[in-house]
Protein backbone atom coordinates (compact mmCIF):
# COMPACT_ATOMS: atom_id res chain seq x y z
CA UNK A 1 0.00 0.00 0.00
CA UNK A 2 2.75 2.61 0.43
CA UNK A 3 4.50 1.93 -2.07
CA UNK A 4 1.15 2.18 -4.19
CA UNK A 5 0.34 5.33 -2.32
CA UNK A 6 3.87 7.07 -3.46
CA UNK A 7 3.72 5.57 -6.68
CA UNK A 8 0.02 7.47 -6.76
CA UNK A 9 1.39 11.10 -5.39
CA UNK A 10 4.81 11.53 -7.41
CA UNK A 11 2.57 10.63 -11.11
CA UNK A 12 -0.37 12.31 -10.40
CA UNK A 13 1.87 15.77 -9.17
CA UNK A 14 3.87 15.06 -12.65
CA UNK A 15 0.62 14.55 -14.75
CA UNK A 16 -1.30 17.38 -13.04
CA UNK A 17 1.77 19.79 -13.44
CA UNK A 18 2.28 18.47 -17.14
CA UNK A 19 -1.36 19.15 -17.86
CA UNK A 20 -1.35 22.43 -16.39
CA UNK A 21 1.61 23.92 -18.15
CA UNK A 22 0.52 22.81 -21.49
CA UNK A 23 -1.27 26.18 -22.07
CA UNK A 24 1.54 28.28 -21.73
CA UNK A 25 3.83 25.86 -23.52
CA UNK A 26 1.28 26.09 -26.34
CA UNK A 27 0.62 29.51 -26.32
CA UNK A 28 4.43 29.92 -27.00
CA UNK A 29 4.78 27.41 -30.23
CA UNK A 30 1.43 29.44 -31.60
CA UNK A 31 3.34 32.68 -30.86
CA UNK A 32 6.75 31.69 -32.15
CA UNK A 33 5.59 30.49 -35.53
CA UNK A 34 2.38 31.72 -36.31
CA UNK A 35 2.49 35.21 -34.99
CA UNK A 36 1.28 37.76 -31.88
CA UNK A 37 -2.17 37.47 -33.68
CA UNK A 38 -2.86 34.27 -34.07
CA UNK A 39 -1.43 34.16 -30.89
CA UNK A 40 -4.03 36.39 -29.65
CA UNK A 41 -6.99 34.30 -31.16
CA UNK A 42 -5.44 31.12 -29.29
CA UNK A 43 -5.16 33.20 -25.91
CA UNK A 44 -8.92 33.44 -25.99
CA UNK A 45 -10.01 30.73 -27.35
CA UNK A 46 -8.22 28.57 -24.35
CA UNK A 47 -10.08 30.68 -21.97
CA UNK A 48 -13.48 30.73 -23.12
CA UNK A 49 -13.12 26.94 -23.66
CA UNK A 50 -11.75 26.57 -20.12
CA UNK A 51 -14.96 27.99 -19.01
CA UNK A 52 -17.71 26.28 -21.07
CA UNK A 53 -15.23 22.90 -20.64
CA UNK A 54 -16.98 23.31 -17.16
CA UNK A 55 -20.03 22.94 -18.82
CA UNK A 56 -18.64 19.34 -20.04
CA UNK A 57 -17.35 18.22 -16.36
CA UNK A 58 -20.91 19.70 -14.78
CA UNK A 59 -20.06 17.28 -11.85
CA UNK A 60 -16.55 16.97 -10.59
CA UNK A 61 -14.57 13.42 -9.94
CA UNK A 62 -14.73 13.77 -6.10
CA UNK A 63 -18.68 13.97 -6.50
CA UNK A 64 -18.23 10.65 -9.09
CA UNK A 65 -15.72 8.91 -6.45
CA UNK A 66 -18.43 9.79 -3.66
CA UNK A 67 -21.09 8.34 -4.83
CA UNK A 68 -19.88 5.52 -6.59
CA UNK A 69 -20.67 2.85 -4.32
CA UNK A 70 -24.51 4.17 -4.29
CA UNK A 71 -27.06 3.83 -7.07
CA UNK A 72 -25.02 5.38 -9.51
CA UNK A 73 -23.30 3.32 -11.57
CA UNK A 74 -20.32 4.36 -13.71
CA UNK A 75 -22.22 4.10 -16.98
CA UNK A 76 -24.71 6.62 -15.26
CA UNK A 77 -21.59 8.89 -15.00
CA UNK A 78 -20.69 8.19 -18.23
CA UNK A 79 -23.77 8.95 -20.17
CA UNK A 80 -23.92 12.04 -18.17
CA UNK A 81 -20.30 13.49 -19.05
CA UNK A 82 -21.33 12.32 -23.04
CA UNK A 83 -24.75 14.51 -22.65
CA UNK A 84 -23.07 17.46 -20.90
CA UNK A 85 -19.59 17.43 -23.13
CA UNK A 86 -22.15 17.79 -26.18
CA UNK A 87 -24.25 19.95 -24.68
CA UNK A 88 -21.14 22.21 -24.19
CA UNK A 89 -19.88 22.05 -27.96
CA UNK A 90 -23.46 23.07 -28.88
CA UNK A 91 -23.55 26.22 -27.05
CA UNK A 92 -20.04 26.88 -27.40
CA UNK A 93 -20.92 26.75 -31.15
CA UNK A 94 -24.01 29.12 -30.81
CA UNK A 95 -21.69 31.56 -28.28
CA UNK A 96 -19.39 31.60 -31.33
CA UNK A 97 -21.91 32.70 -33.81
CA UNK A 98 -23.61 35.06 -31.92
CA UNK A 99 -20.59 36.96 -31.15
CA UNK A 100 -20.13 37.20 -35.04
CA UNK A 101 -16.75 35.78 -34.73
CA UNK A 102 -14.50 35.17 -38.30
CA UNK A 103 -15.08 31.63 -39.62
CA UNK A 104 -11.02 30.63 -38.67
CA UNK A 105 -11.55 32.31 -35.03
CA UNK A 106 -14.36 29.69 -34.59
CA UNK A 107 -12.69 27.39 -36.27
CA UNK A 108 -10.04 27.39 -33.15
CA UNK A 109 -12.38 27.32 -30.71
CA UNK A 110 -14.67 24.76 -31.81
CA UNK A 111 -11.67 22.63 -32.19
CA UNK A 112 -9.85 23.03 -28.19
CA UNK A 113 -13.52 22.38 -27.51
CA UNK A 114 -13.42 19.41 -28.87
CA UNK A 115 -9.96 19.04 -27.39
CA UNK A 116 -11.46 20.04 -23.82
CA UNK A 117 -14.38 17.59 -24.82
CA UNK A 118 -12.11 14.20 -24.97
CA UNK A 119 -10.71 15.57 -21.88
CA UNK A 120 -13.78 15.58 -20.32
CA UNK A 121 -14.91 12.25 -21.19
CA UNK A 122 -11.36 11.19 -20.08
CA UNK A 123 -11.85 12.57 -16.51
CA UNK A 124 -15.04 10.24 -15.73
CA UNK A 125 -13.01 7.45 -17.02
CA UNK A 126 -10.55 8.82 -14.47
CA UNK A 127 -12.84 8.42 -11.74
CA UNK A 128 -13.25 5.13 -11.82
CA UNK A 129 -9.28 4.63 -11.71
CA UNK A 130 -8.94 6.52 -8.96
CA UNK A 131 -11.71 5.04 -6.90
CA UNK A 132 -9.51 2.12 -7.51
CA UNK A 133 -6.63 3.24 -5.61
CA UNK A 134 -4.85 3.72 -9.23
CA UNK A 135 -4.43 7.09 -9.45
CA UNK A 136 -0.95 6.80 -10.62
CA UNK A 137 -2.86 5.48 -14.33
CA UNK A 138 -4.06 8.71 -14.31
CA UNK A 139 -1.09 10.53 -14.01
CA UNK A 140 0.53 8.76 -16.50
CA UNK A 141 -2.03 9.34 -18.77
CA UNK A 142 -1.63 12.87 -18.29
CA UNK A 143 1.71 13.07 -18.72
CA UNK A 144 2.11 11.08 -22.32
CA UNK A 145 -1.10 13.25 -23.67
CA UNK A 146 0.65 16.59 -22.53
CA UNK A 147 3.80 15.99 -23.44
CA UNK A 148 3.48 13.60 -26.96
CA UNK A 149 0.57 16.37 -27.95
CA UNK A 150 2.71 19.15 -27.42
CA UNK A 151 5.99 17.79 -29.05
CA UNK A 152 3.83 17.07 -31.90
CA UNK A 153 1.71 20.21 -32.47
CA UNK A 154 4.88 21.79 -32.28
CA UNK A 155 6.28 19.70 -35.26
CA UNK A 156 3.30 19.79 -36.89
CA UNK A 157 2.83 23.31 -36.61
CA UNK A 158 6.79 24.54 -37.55
CA UNK A 159 6.20 22.36 -41.08
CA UNK A 160 2.95 23.62 -41.95
CA UNK A 161 2.03 27.13 -40.02
CA UNK A 162 -1.44 25.79 -39.86
CA UNK A 163 -3.02 25.98 -36.03
CA UNK A 164 -6.27 24.69 -37.11
CA UNK A 165 -4.40 21.37 -38.15
CA UNK A 166 -2.05 21.61 -35.14
CA UNK A 167 -5.09 21.46 -32.98
CA UNK A 168 -7.13 18.90 -35.05
CA UNK A 169 -3.78 16.77 -34.45
CA UNK A 170 -3.94 17.49 -30.38
CA UNK A 171 -8.11 16.34 -30.72
CA UNK A 172 -6.89 12.89 -32.56
CA UNK A 173 -4.24 12.37 -30.12
CA UNK A 174 -6.64 12.46 -27.14
CA UNK A 175 -8.77 10.45 -28.99
CA UNK A 176 -6.30 7.94 -29.56
CA UNK A 177 -4.96 8.10 -25.55
CA UNK A 178 -8.82 7.52 -24.48
CA UNK A 179 -9.51 4.43 -26.48
CA UNK A 180 -6.36 2.74 -25.93
CA UNK A 181 -5.13 3.56 -22.52
CA UNK A 182 -7.79 5.60 -20.38
CA UNK A 183 -10.45 3.23 -21.71
CA UNK A 184 -7.93 0.03 -21.48
CA UNK A 185 -7.15 0.64 -17.83
CA UNK A 186 -10.78 0.93 -17.32
CA UNK A 187 -11.46 -2.60 -18.24
CA UNK A 188 -8.54 -3.79 -16.48
CA UNK A 189 -10.19 -2.82 -13.10
CA UNK A 190 -14.32 -3.19 -13.98
CA UNK A 191 -16.61 -5.81 -15.65
CA UNK A 192 -19.07 -3.07 -15.96
CA UNK A 193 -19.60 -2.83 -19.94
CA UNK A 194 -19.32 0.33 -21.05
CA UNK A 195 -23.07 1.50 -22.46
CA UNK A 196 -25.22 4.22 -22.17
CA UNK A 197 -28.00 4.60 -19.87
CA UNK A 198 -29.89 7.23 -19.14
CA UNK A 199 -31.70 5.90 -16.03
CA UNK A 200 -30.34 8.26 -13.46
CA UNK A 201 -28.96 10.94 -15.44
CA UNK A 202 -31.40 13.45 -14.09
CA UNK A 203 -30.62 12.58 -10.42
CA UNK A 204 -26.71 13.45 -11.37
CA UNK A 205 -27.37 16.71 -12.72
CA UNK A 206 -29.88 17.58 -9.85
CA UNK A 207 -27.56 16.96 -7.22
CA UNK A 208 -24.65 18.39 -9.00
CA UNK A 209 -25.99 21.12 -9.61
CA UNK A 210 -24.55 23.26 -6.64
CA UNK A 211 -20.69 21.84 -7.58
CA UNK A 212 -21.65 23.02 -11.55
CA UNK A 213 -22.27 26.47 -11.05
CA UNK A 214 -19.58 27.40 -8.03
CA UNK A 215 -17.04 25.88 -10.79
CA UNK A 216 -18.57 27.33 -13.21
CA UNK A 217 -18.66 30.83 -11.43
CA UNK A 218 -15.25 30.57 -10.12
CA UNK A 219 -13.87 30.38 -13.40
CA UNK A 220 -15.36 33.16 -15.01
CA UNK A 221 -14.98 35.19 -12.25
CA UNK A 222 -10.81 34.54 -12.30
CA UNK A 223 -11.07 35.13 -16.24
CA UNK A 224 -13.57 37.94 -16.94
CA UNK A 225 -11.30 40.17 -18.11
CA UNK A 226 -9.78 38.17 -21.15
CA UNK A 227 -13.53 37.27 -22.28
CA UNK A 228 -13.98 41.00 -22.59
CA UNK A 229 -10.60 42.23 -23.80
CA UNK A 230 -11.67 40.22 -27.20
CA UNK A 231 -14.62 42.58 -28.00
CA UNK A 232 -12.74 45.89 -27.14
CA UNK A 233 -9.44 45.40 -28.74
CA UNK A 234 -7.11 43.43 -31.44
CA UNK A 235 -6.22 40.06 -31.26
CA UNK A 236 -2.43 40.62 -30.46
CA UNK A 237 -3.71 42.70 -27.21
CA UNK A 238 -4.87 39.37 -26.14
CA UNK A 239 -1.22 37.88 -26.30
CA UNK A 240 0.14 40.87 -24.63
CA UNK A 241 -2.06 40.74 -22.17
CA UNK A 242 -1.56 37.24 -21.12
CA UNK A 243 2.00 37.04 -21.07
CA UNK A 244 2.13 40.58 -18.77
CA UNK A 245 -0.16 39.09 -16.66
CA UNK A 246 2.11 35.51 -16.11
CA UNK A 247 4.84 37.53 -15.87
CA UNK A 248 3.54 39.76 -12.96
CA UNK A 249 1.75 36.45 -11.24
CA UNK A 250 5.26 34.88 -11.29
CA UNK A 251 7.34 37.50 -9.84
CA UNK A 252 4.69 37.80 -7.09
CA UNK A 253 5.34 34.22 -5.91
CA UNK A 254 9.23 34.88 -6.79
Amino acid sequence: MKNNNKRNFIWNAVGLSAYSFISLLLLIIVKLINGIDTAGIFTYAFSITTLFFYISLYYNRTYQIANYNNENKFNHYLTTRILTSVISLVVILIFSLISRFDAYKISVIVLLMCFRTVDAISDCFYGYIQSKDNLYQVGISYTLKSVVGTILFLVVDYFTDNLCLSLGLLVLINVIFLLLYDIRCFNKLSKEKIKLDISNTKKILMDSMPIFFFSFLAIYLANCQKYVITYFSDNDLQTIWYINNASYCYNTIG
